[in-house]
């Protein structure tokens, strides 16, 4: 027998930028690399610039996306998740025009993703001052289409999808969404009290517009937005639908919800 420990911590960064991990599928499917955004602040999302992956084998740190104009207003990406059959990180990502005026917000971002073992790079000046590396921005791969401008599009969505999580042979996600059409709408139609702000769907029994959470999945299936302008209305590879209903009072003893709560 012997007190030694088995095992024991090495820290593998020391860096001032942040090191933040999603909840889930941060690893590759190898292991040997781990995937993170550099928020030092969870909430931070809006003013996040960087998808970075670290090789745990080599020590690389290795920058994979870089978003462009960035302020704290957005456009800001992060909640980076690795495919567990490839070499692909898939993560949230502002709406590109997002400014002070139009900022960053639950309704306003989408999935992109970047295949790491690509070679096409162009050189970027990292937040560290230092020139990078990067995947070239036409590489990156947008996931889900969005259409906010009626008749809308079938498999293409209305707002903004979150915690991305990839089904086991990586073909289908699953995200939280939040609705841009119903929240433009439920702040602008006032409330019992005459409000005009969002309020939570069992706030108010007079309110008719629910804008709340809910969840969906996106599976491969060319999605193509007519007027698509590759900011506000994207073409999508993937085709996306709503899985779950939210209604303003659920029914006690039913397996109603009135939101689909974070991830």
């Amino acid at each position: 027998m012997t007190d030694q420990p088995i095992y024991h911590e090495i820290q593998l960064t020391s860096d001032l930028k942040g090191h933040c991990l999603n909840s889930t599928q941060c690893f590759s499917a190898d292991g040997k690399m781990i995937v993170y955004d550099t928020r030092n602040v969870d909430s931070a999302l809006a003013s996040n610039g960087e998808i970075r992956i670290f090789n745990i084998e080599t020590l690389e740190d290795r920058l994979v996306y870089k978003t462009e104009n960035q302020t704290a207003f957005g456009p800001g990406v992060g909640a980076v998740t690795f495919s567990p059959v490839a070499n692909r990180v898939l993560f949230l990502a502002g709406i590109r025009n997002a400014d002070e005026s139009n900022p960053y917000s639950i309704t306003r971002r989408t999935g992109f993703a970047v295949d790491v073992s690509n070679e096409a790079t162009q050189p970027v000046i990292g937040d560290t001052g230092q020139t990078e590396t990067v995947v070239q921005p036409n590489r990156v791969i947008r996931m889900d289409a969005r259409d906010i401008v009626e008749p809308y599009t079938p498999g293409a969505l209305r707002g903004g999808t979150h915690a991305h999580t990839w089904s086991g042979d990586g073909q289908w996600v699953s995200f939280t969404y939040n609705d841009h059409v119903l929240h433009k709408a439920a702040i602008n139609t006032p409330d019992s009290n005459g409000s005009s702000t969002t309020i939570l769907p069992q706030a108010d029994p007079a309110h008719e517009i629910i804008d709340t959470r809910t969840v969906g999945v996106m599976f491969p299936g060319s999605t193509q937005v007519a007027g698509a302008d590759d900011v506000e209305n994207i073409n999508g590879t993937m085709f996306s639908v709503l899985v779950t209903k939210v209604v303003k009072r659920p029914k006690p003893g039913t397996d109603e919800i009135s939101r689909a709560f974070d991830e």
